[in-house]
């Protein structure tokens, strides 16, 4: 390391140590520090390793894996979900059907909007192998292209629409073939393809409820920031925190839908001040060189930007390695220290990989717990916590098990692990108002029933639980002194 950059680590490990001081749930700022440090590490690793020659292997297995799977999702799988769940009338089976039958299709990712992206960088790469072709392979590349078009289609996304647009716009320039006569076949065919999205999703793009959706996120993150400007709230806790500044009839999301505006609510102005000052100071380091050979990644870095601007960024694991994966290669590094970065990136995966079990576990009991099968449920929550003890969604749901059994006591220990881990959680204080009632706590209730609304002022079901206490107390005092 250079002289220069062991003298930053100094600032950047104070500025490390305070924003994990001000983190209300410290659990969830070392996860999201071990996801960012993790995506730095292979970053640094992937620069030293030349992945020109692979990357056409690795995209053509990865594009027929997820390609073909999402037109077997769209053909084959949603009907037949349908025809599974058309019976159920439990809440999850109601939530599953909405999401079926809108027929975006999302593969093996949690959203259609998190597949546009990473089906957005696929076609691009493809599309830079398929101008770069000879012979026969040509046709395999043509058809993996209009597959990876297809998907993209299917998941109806717009962003997916934007992504693509500004993509395969941004390679033609820095490739050089980008003239007057390419340019005005190619916009017809990109504003082909977003009328026909939006033409699929007509009634939500005429009353504009995507554009809605994300300025009122932006709103929400805005105010966070502006409750505490210099430092942030703490790496991660943004989920934690965004409750507390949505107001009434505000759509609600756990992230910002800008990664940038979640990025300076969790660590401050200060802080991102200083990396600004950084990328001045070094701004003829990080000019990328040779655009023309790197056009394929720079493309993909300026989708990755926009993707980062308009949604959740790489706050997603897939879309933080397609921008490490395309960053390295742009400021590639020839030297014999790969292993250097690899080996402490492995405990950091390692604490990943548990946090994601932990949370599929959960999933899996919230199923059954919306099924009516609340023992199965425990069980599985029992198995979240053992992947994670400190999963503070994880204890409640045990809580919940415990309280819908009637074991109060043991419901209330669960919480308060829960509290304890993530003190302002608005469930946990409503679900322990819930259980102190059943004690007859009514004192304990009220006051853990205002701390839910004070942490969520605009959730109905909150206030309308405090009110109800308050009534009920004020009838058991007038009670006690008639």
């Amino acid at each position: 390391m250079s002289k220069s950059g062991r003298y930053l680590l100094v600032p950047a490990a104070f500025f490390c140590v305070l924003n994990f001081s001000l983190a209300q749930t410290l659990p969830a700022a070392v996860t999201t520090g071990a996801h960012f440090g993790l995506l730095l590490l292979l970053f640094f690793f992937l620069r030293t390793v030349d992945l020109e020659r692979v990357l056409p292997l690795v995209v053509a297995a990865v594009a027929v894996i997820l390609f073909a799977y999402g037109i077997l999702q769209k053909t084959l799988l949603f009907p037949r979900y349908l025809e599974w769940i058309r019976a159920g009338t439990d809440e999850f089976s109601r939530a599953i059907a909405i999401r079926v039958q809108s027929g975006r299709v999302f593969a093996i990712f949690t959203l259609p909007t998190l597949y546009a992206i990473v089906c957005a960088v696929l076609v691009l790469y493809i599309l830079h192998f398929l101008v770069h072709s000879r012979g026969t392979s040509r046709w395999g590349w043509a058809l993996l292209l209009l597959a990876g078009t297809a998907n993209l289609f299917l998941t109806q996304s717009f962003g997916g629409a934007i992504y693509l647009a500004a993509g395969i716009l941004a390679y033609l320039f820095f490739s050089g073939i980008l003239t007057p006569r390419v340019l005005a076949p190619t916009l017809m065919g990109l504003f082909l393809f977003l009328f026909a999205i939006t033409g699929l999703r007509f009634s939500e793009a005429r009353r504009l409820d995507p554009a809605r959706l994300r300025l009122t996120n932006w709103q929400q993150a805005v105010r966070l920031i502006a409750q505490n400007p210099w430092f942030g709230i703490g790496l991660g806790n943004y989920a934690t925190e965004v409750s507390t500044v949505t107001q009434q009839n505000e759509a609600r999301s756990i992230y910002a839908h800008n990664a940038l505006l979640q990025e300076i609510a969790e660590t401050g102005l200060v802080l991102n001040l200083f990396l600004l000052v950084l990328a001045w100071r070094y701004r003829r380091r990080i000019r990328p060189r040779f655009p023309r050979l790197h056009a394929h990644h720079l493309a993909v870095l300026m989708m990755l930007i926009i993707y980062n601007l308009i949604d959740i960024g790489i706050y997603f694991f897939s879309a933080g390695f397609l921008l490490v994966l395309a960053l390295s290669q742009i400021y590639r590094r020839r030297t014999s220290s790969a292993m250097t970065w690899l080996i402490p990136a492995l405990p950091l995966a390692v604490i990943l990989v548990l946090v994601s079990l932990s949370r599929d576990a959960l999933q899996d009991g919230r199923i059954l717990l919306a099924r009516g099968n609340p023992a199965g449920a425990g069980n599985r929550f029992a198995a979240a916590l053992k992947w994670n003890p400190w999963n503070p969604a994880a204890h409640l749901a045990q809580a919940q098990v415990h309280l819908i059994e009637h074991r109060l006591e043991k419901a209330a220990n669960a919480i308060a692990q829960a509290l304890e881990i993530q003190p302002g959680a608005p469930y946990g204080h409503f679900l322990l108002s819930r259980v102190r009632l059943e004690q007859e706590r009514f004192q304990d209730a009220l006051y853990h029933a205002e701390w839910a609304t004070l942490r969520r002022p605009a959730h109905a079901p909150y206030s309308r639980w405090a009110r109800s206490l308050q009534s009920l107390l004020h009838h058991e005092t007038a009670a006690e002194t008639d």
